[in-house]
């Protein structure tokens, strides 16, 4: 059963991150606030954890957490709302659905 959740944690590992290296940019001065949409059923124990570790480091920035339905951060996403998501399922995306500034794969 542990063993089912290794790909939804792997997938949350590699935003956890993707979001280090965008808290890193934000701290140099291209923003001053983070907002992150989290899909509501993923554990938040381990990303409010991610969120201490980077508010500690970058205290000058304001971190903003949304928890919603996934099609809800989905469209938070789309709409600009939120710089980063937390999401599953990754793969029923459209394939141009990435974060600003990542290099396309």
């Amino acid at each position: 059963m542990a063993s089912a959740l290794v790909p939804h944690a792997r997938l949350i590992a590699e935003q956890l991150k993707q979001l280090q290296v965008h808290a890193v940019e934000l701290s140099q001065g291209l923003e001053s606030k983070l907002s992150i949409g989290v899909v509501a059923d993923i554990d938040k124990g381990r990303v409010m954890m991610a969120i201490k570790v980077i508010a500690k480091r970058h205290p000058l920035f304001d971190i903003e957490m949304l928890s919603a339905p996934q099609d809800d951060v989905l469209a938070l996403l789309h709409s600009g709302r939120v710089a980063f998501a937390l999401m599953k399922n990754q793969s029923e995306y459209q394939p141009d659905l990435r974060l600003q500034g990542s290099p396309a794969t």
